[in-house]
């Protein structure tokens, strides 16, 4: 019996007495088949199902004889046996003796099974349980049919072998007519039985007993060159042209005796492709080194393999004197590597780290042979789908591209978007793709449905489906229809990913007159990979979407923009309860935000001037917006916090002033304005000097004197200044209104001073509504809540909305009445007093101490819901007992809760000798009420804001990097002064826009020709800042390109790194097995004899 080490099953699997009613129709197919062809070379009674002992494997089995016809064994495989029609048949030959496999070819074996998974390849070996089959067999099964979870095997293994060479093989035979079902066969160590890993057995019958010959290698050749001339079935991933290439041969040699250079003769004169793979031994190492010794159109010369023959074929021969046998074996060297097999010929070598696998060298092989038309080799590529591969100089020769110029490559190209495979993308666009043309609106539309509407594994987002079936479903019903309309794509992506950052994405038609852009013209070019980038990031096909991100432009606002559409993907997965959606969106928003902080790392060390300028350049592709507009809109902080970007922020911050000036130089020249303005560096002030050189003496003091007013105006407008004047009037604001509080809130009239303090309030309502219509949206209400969205924008309203509810009671109230407006101004008062709190902001000290505090509020929330909980029950026990049957009021609720919140503050109740009021279970109760928020609740609650401390802590800097954006973006947009010195620029604004839009509506009335000279002279605008724009974009993919190669070699080290690690710990592990080795020998040697037992105990 096999030794139950080498078992790849267990009995568990399936046992041996199950017969279900598959195995009837199985029986009844096979015996009508049989019957039919019992006088066309299948012999009678020697079929049916092999169950080998202790597995639960079931392989069907025919005996035939050696000059059956191979229709008849088609037949049998596909209409008896129920396979699938395979799209490739990998033929493996090689040594049948007992050898050792190492380690680099068990990969291979795994490769092999990868291979045959992928393509839905057929395997055809000797099915003998020794040599190279059994290591074939045992890979596939380990690597693709164990995990089949159909009644069919994923990989069909075929074993073809001779029937006078299988041991047992009376166990095979049954009953004319009938055959076997199930034939038990026993596995012996000491023969090479039929390997139990294999699907389909076909047992050729020449006559002869346990006698090496070629019949079974006859009929396996008959029957592969049959199945090479059928056409292709839908095999595992399908082909485009379905029904239109036959199925291609490959011949994989592992190791092999000198029989099998015989063998790959004949089948490199078929024309089939073979795969040698050097330093799997034998006769593959022979081949392989003499093709690399063979010299073009000269023969192979004897010493130049004569020492690998005899280590590799074990062959012996003294002196000058050569056997007859290795002339002959020297023929068929000569003959594989003549030089019209140069393309029929492929090596991988086991022996090299950077060799390619196997099932690179397969597909090599079927491509360098040439046996197919072009379009068929594109449905092999999009077959065998295997990322790493690089075949692509294997399809585009020389020879060949003209051919494939007339070849409709679009159908290639959808099938490879939908599979995700990148190689056959970028293949197609490395030659003569062109996006533009393929990427129509229907067929953008067809990937989308196909991609979103799909079933199975397509890696749709079941979230996207939903959004964009809402969006459908909102339409009228006469409007619904079975196909996607790209409007309700764009819809989804504009206004609920992008959150309005984008009015559409779909392309403009008509004059042009609609453009918001100078730079549309110019962007059109860019728009068909704007838009598949789109579909494969939304549609998760990563490989897909990276390649594409790596070949188009303008790559830091794409990756920042697809990480805000996944980010938002996202947290609606999550709260859908979608995890392994939410997680994989969260991951690729996280390597989409890396990237595009690792492009702007690799810019700002090339050029840091023309990095800032990245950062600022709207990008009209992505809504007109800046890189650090839509960082921050899609709350990027590890990109906010980049060194560019604060450096960035500090400039703007600074407005003209350099933004290295000393703070106390800009409070100076705020407390003794106008006078010290001229200690401020501007940034305008040397190419202004340069200007004005040429100046006469009569014309230097106006130069000099509107540079002093220029001053003046940058100063002003700058926003550390508006900054500076609106922390002075929070100052001033708050004493005023804290002495109103407290001193002139009259009861029957309003004081001027109320008065002053509603003007302000009134201004800053102002300030609040320009802000609102300021946002980028597209209707009011979107603006409304894309205000509401900052938390500082709340409190404003808040202050706002209870200040002018006091001032209305005091108008409207008197006497009484004054209470409620004490109460109301006073809370108006608080939420004034935290307001200044963004203000922090600012401070790299106090600023991150203002993120941990509003992190830790949401604890405190937390920890009230809990406290609430003992709060009431313990509040209504304890007063149930103490005031029994109170009357229904306010105050009970009130003294139902008011206690037991004291006494967590240790404000315990009790009388001078410490006890408590009340019944005896009062004082119990409360004691352990105590002690649960006392010692528990309180101790959680450090506990908690411990942990956020520390969680925080590392990423503190970083959080206040990012809220200095929209501190900083406020202050940019804010006009000057402060309330109520505001009213006059809000004035000024909005005057300047009545005027703007009168203009506008003026120049729409003006004739047509008019219009068109105004449209030429914008044309002209925009050639003279194209090519600025150009120069920024190839800038920004040189620094894309070096990220990317930085990443493929720190990937390259961390692999070399992980083999070096572990070649070390195999040298270890090899140094202790040797150690106990030896240990075990000088153990076992002592104990050999009496005398050198008796001095085993001395020694110890």
């Amino acid at each position: 019996m096999m030794n139950s080490r080498k078992r790849l099953k267990t009995e568990e699997e399936l046992p041996l007495t199950v017969t279900t009613d598959n195995d009837y129709g199985a029986s009844a197919k096979m015996k009508t088949f049989v019957s039919r062809y019992r006088d066309s070379g299948v012999v009678d009674g020697s079929f049916g199902e092999l169950r080998f002992r202790g597995f639960g494997q079931a392989s069907p089995y025919v005996r035939v004889t050696n000059d059956i016809d191979p229709e008849v064994l088609w037949e049998l495989m596909t209409s008896c046996w129920d396979m699938k029609p395979p799209n490739l048949i990998i033929s493996v030959v090689g040594g049948d003796a007992k050898f050792v496999l190492k380690e680099r070819l068990k990969k291979v074996n795994k490769g092999l099974a990868n291979a045959a998974l992928s393509t839905g390849a057929w395997v055809f070996t000797t099915g003998l349980h020794r040599g190279v089959s059994k290591y074939v067999g045992e890979a596939i099964w380990g690597g693709a049919n164990c995990l089949a979870d159909s009644g069919q095997p994923a990989v069909n293994v075929v074993g073809i072998t001779t029937w006078g060479n299988v041991p047992n093989r009376h166990r095979l035979k049954g009953q004319k007519g009938i055959g076997k079902f199930p034939a038990r066969y026993r596995l012996h160590n000491e023969t090479a039985p039929l390997d139990l890993n294999h699907t389909h057995f076909i047992l050729v019958d020449d006559g002869t007993v346990e006698t090496a010959g070629w019949s079974d290698v006859e009929v396996r050749t008959r029957l592969e060159q049959h199945i090479g001339q059928q056409t292709i079935g839908q095999g595992a991933k399908g082909a485009i042209r379905c029904g239109g290439r036959t199925i291609p041969v490959v011949l994989m040699l592992i190791e092999g005796g000198s029989t099998t250079l015989k063998s790959t003769k004949k089948a490199l004169k078929r024309g089939i492709p073979v795969v040698i793979l050097d330093g799997s031994g034998g006769a593959a190492d022979v081949i392989a080194l003499a093709a690399r010794k063979k010299i073009k159109n000269e023969l192979l010369k004897l010493e130049d393999v004569e020492e690998k023959l005899r280590s590799a074929l074990d062959l012996k021969w003294e002196g000058a004197h050569v056997p007859p046998y290795v002339i002959s074996l020297m023929r068929h060297l000569n003959s594989i590597l003549k030089e019209e097999n140069r393309n029929l010929v492929t090596v991988v070598r086991l022996n090299e780290s950077d060799a390619m696998d196997i099932d690179e060298g397969l597909l090599r092989a079927l491509l360098k042979a040439e046996i197919a038309s072009p379009e068929d080799q594109l449905d092999l590529a999009l077959d065998w789908n295997t990322s790493g591969v690089a075949w692509q100089d294997e399809i585009f020769t020389r020879n060949r591209i003209r051919k494939l110029q007339s070849v409709n490559k679009d159908p290639y190209m959808v099938m490879a978007l939908l599979q995700d495979n990148a190689e056959v993308v970028e293949m197609l666009l490395d030659n003569g793709m062109h996006l533009a043309t393929f990427l129509t609106e229907q067929r953008l539309a067809e990937l989308y449905s196909k991609a979103v509407y799909g079933r199975g594994d397509d890696g749709s987002s079941t979230t996207l489906n939903r959004l964009i079936e809402e969006k459908k479903n909102s339409r009228q019903p006469e409007q619904h229809t079975d196909l996607l309309d790209l409007a309700d794509v764009d819809d989804v992506i504009c206004n609920r990913l992008l959150e309005s950052q984008m009015k559409t994405m779909l392309r403009r038609t008509g004059d042009g007159s609609s453009n918001d852009s100078d730079y549309d013209d110019d962007d059109d070019d860019g728009v068909p990979e704007r838009d598949l980038f789109i579909w494969s990031v939304l549609t998760t096909r990563k490989a897909t979407a990276r390649l594409l991100w790596r070949r188009g432009t303008d790559q830091i606002a794409t990756a920042l923009t697809a990480s805000k559409m996944l980010k938002e993907l996202s947290s609606l997965s999550k709260a859908e309860g979608q995890l392994d959606e939410h997680k994989h969106h969260e991951s690729l928003a996280e390597q989409l935000e890396t990237d595009a902080a690792g492009v702007m790392d690799e810019c700002y060390r090339l050029d840091p001037r023309r990095a800032l300028g990245l950062l600022t350049r709207p990008q009209p592709r992505w809504g007109e917006g800046s890189c650090m507009a839509i960082a921050n809109s899609g709350k990027h902080m590890a990109f906010m916090s980049h060194a560019a970007c604060q450096t960035n922020l500090n400039r703007v911050w600074f407005g003209h002033m350099e933004w290295f000036t000393p703070l106390w130089k800009v409070i100076l020249s705020l407390i003794f304005f106008p006078v010290t303005v001229f200690t401020i560096t501007f940034t305008d002030d040397v190419r202004r000097t340069v200007r004005t050189v040429g100046c006469s003496p009569a014309h230097a003091h106006p130069c000099g004197i509107r540079r002093y007013l220029r001053a003046i105006y940058h100063y002003q407008t700058a926003p550390i200044t508006k900054f500076y004047y609106t922390v002075v009037f929070y100052v001033v604001f708050l004493m005023l209104f804290s002495l109103f509080l407290l001193t002139d809130l009259l009861n029957d009239v309003i004081s001027p001073s109320e008065w002053f303090l509603a003007a302000v309030m009134g201004v800053q309502l102002l300030d609040e509504i320009r802000q609102i219509v300021s946002q980028d949206a597209r209707s009011w209400l979107r603006k409304l809540q894309v205000w509401q969205g900052d938390v500082w924008n709340r409190m404003d309203a808040a202050i706002l909305v209870t200040f002018f509810l006091a001032f209305s009671l005091h108008c409207g109230l008197r006497g009484d009445g004054m209470a409620a407006v004490k109460v109301v101004y006073s809370c108006a008062l608080i939420l004034a007093f935290y307001r200044p709190l963004q203000m922090f902001y600012v401070h790299e000290k106090i600023g991150p101490k203002i993120i941990m505090i509003r992190e830790m509020l949401q604890d405190l929330l937390i920890f009230l819901s809990l406290m609430v909980v003992f709060v009431l029950a313990f509040g209504v026990v304890r007063l149930a007992l103490l005031s029994p049957n109170s009357p229904l009021s306010w105050k009970l609720f009130v003294d139902v809760v008011r206690v037991p919140y004291w006494l967590i503050y240790a404000q315990l109740l009790t009388d001078p000798e410490g006890h408590v009021a009340g019944p005896w279970l009062v004082s119990i109760l409360q004691a352990a009420y105590v002690l649960v928020t006392n010692v528990l609740l309180i101790n959680l609650l450090i506990a908690m804001f411990n942990y956020t401390f520390q969680n925080i802590q590392g990423t503190a800097e970083q959080f206040w990097k990012f809220h200095r954006y929209s501190l900083i973006h406020e202050y940019v947009g804010r006009p000057w002064g402060a309330p109520p010195l505001t009213l006059l620029p809000l004035t000024w604004r909005l005057v300047r826009a009545v005027w703007t839009a009168a203009s506008r509506k003026d120049s729409r009335r003006q004739p047509k020709r008019l219009a068109s000279g105004r449209r030429g002279r914008q044309t002209s605008g925009t050639h003279a800042a194209i090519p600025e724009v150009q120069r920024q974009r190839i800038f920004q993919k040189l620094g894309a390109d070096n990220y990317i190669l930085k990443e493929k070699q720190k990937s390259s080290d961390e692999k070399s790194e992980e083999i070096q690690e572990l070649k070390r710990r195999v040298d270890e592990l090899g140094e202790q097995i040797a150690a106990l080795s030896h240990r075990d020998r000088c153990y076992y040697d002592s104990s050999s004899g009496e005398d050198d037992i008796d001095v085993v105990p001395q020694r110890r």
